[in-house]
């Protein structure tokens, strides 16, 4: 387990043994926005208010199961999910089919970021709520032009200024935790800005909501006849190339450098040579190397020129950099007859990419159909696949078992 995956189980803690607590927070975050008008103990004598505590204390202990059910319920509000649809079809490009699962995703989005934030021990005061609401009354009304705009709009979606008004303070908590996270994420790594750090607090924050307020989601899309299924995470645009450096908890990587600049060149001198090179964070990633040949997967990409800083959604590794040219002992496969037809069938269905790779290993096996021959790299997160047509492909664990069952090899053996 790398550094970085350790501080952040150092600071988030076991995320499914703080579901009660984030819940209660959530709780506790609702009664902050109640605005009661009376104090129902006002006048009562200290005998009596003790009296009355403690018939409190003893209701709210016996219900304690009835106050979580609540804030579960209070986690999704159909206020805001309201309001951001009546929005959506004066700003949004959505049509009628598609609106009610655009705006979902966003606010799926929102309390995520917010009920993450949560789990690592954030709560947003009374003082930050405030100031991140009028915050956001003044960059929306603070020039007559953005005032203009609002209120046109607001006119032509139907919403009241008293509606705005109340779901702004609604949404402030998810505004502060947004804030909270991409703090969070900076400090860890220190190249990148708040763009960069608010898709890595999604990253993390969006599959934890999931597994752990599924019934929540379940119940709220019932309610409101959305598909049940979870829309698929885009791990984003794959960029392949080498590992030239390591540096404040990130790592470079780019796209042209060769084996033979790796060998003889400083990082500065490679940079100058190849005019594209992105630094990403050591972000849930395998253990890396210099001069490791990766797939990587990011979104957001910041700053004018290279190195550019990006995200990171995903790392497959393509060539395991070796110093001095390892020569393994490459096995050459003999297909099975029963077996010829699916081979050809499952290397012809795959979503080959023309290029041309430059390997430090040999490969583990070799193999032969329709004239054409296929090396194959067999690493801990599936094969990677050279054909002698100058393409190649990185396949999953999933495939590369069902590849390797075809020929007969068994996955991971060497």
């Amino acid at each position: 387990m790398n550094e970085i995956k350790k501080s952040l189980i150092k600071v988030a803690g076991d995320l499914s043994e703080n579901k009660v607590r984030v819940r209660e927070n959530i709780y506790k975050q609702h009664e902050k926005k109640q605005n009661y008008k009376k104090n129902l103990f006002s006048g009562i004598g200290a005998v009596a208010l003790i009296g009355v505590l403690f018939l409190v204390t003893s209701f709210l202990i016996n219900q304690q199961n009835d106050d979580l059910q609540l804030a579960t319920a209070e986690l999704f509000d159909d206020q805001i999910f309201n309001f951001d649809i009546k929005l959506n079809k004066v700003m949004g490009f959505n049509s009628d089919e598609s609106r009610l699962e655009h705006v979902y995703e966003n606010y799926e989005k929102d309390l995520a970021i917010y009920t993450y934030a949560l789990s690592h021990g954030y709560e947003i005061s009374e003082t930050e709520m405030n100031e991140i609401y009028n915050r956001n009354m003044e960059v929306m009304f603070g020039s007559e032009e953005s005032k203009k705009f609002w209120n046109d709009t607001f006119s032509q979606a139907n919403i009241t200024m008293a509606e705005f008004e109340e779901h702004l303070s609604k949404t402030s908590p998810y505004d502060g935790a947004r804030r909270y996270l991409e703090e969070h994420y900076i400090k860890l790594y220190p190249k990148i800005d708040t763009s960069v750090a608010n898709s890595l607090a999604v990253k993390h924050a969006l599959p934890y909501f999931r597994e752990h307020f599924a019934d929540e989601i379940k119940r709220f899309k019932e309610k409101h006849d959305l598909p049940l299924y979870n829309s698929p995470i885009w791990e984003g645009q794959k960029k392949i190339g080498r590992v030239v450096a390591f540096e404040d908890n990130m790592f470079l990587v780019v796209p042209d450098a060769t084996v033979e600049d790796i060998q003889i060149l400083q990082t500065e001198e490679i940079l100058e040579k190849h005019l594209e090179a992105y630094w990403y964070p050591q972000d849930e990633i395998p253990n890396l190397n210099v001069g490791d040949l990766i797939e990587v997967y990011g979104k957001t990409v910041e700053s004018s020129r290279s190195p550019f800083v990006s995200d990171i959604w995903n790392v497959k590794m393509i060539d395991a950099y070796q110093p001095d040219t390892k020569s393994n002992n490459t096995i050459q496969l003999t297909i099975d007859k029963e077996n010829i037809s699916r081979v050809k069938t499952f290397v012809s269905i795959l979503n080959w990419e023309e290029m041309k790779l430059e390997f430090t290993n040999s490969p583990n096996y070799k193999f032969e159909v329709d004239d054409i021959v296929y090396e194959i790299w067999s690493y801990s997160d599936g094969f990677v696949l050279y054909s002698s047509k100058g393409e190649y492909r990185k396949i999953n664990e999933d495939f590369s078992i069902e590849l390797a069952g075809y020929l007969g090899i068994g996955f991971g053996e060497n």
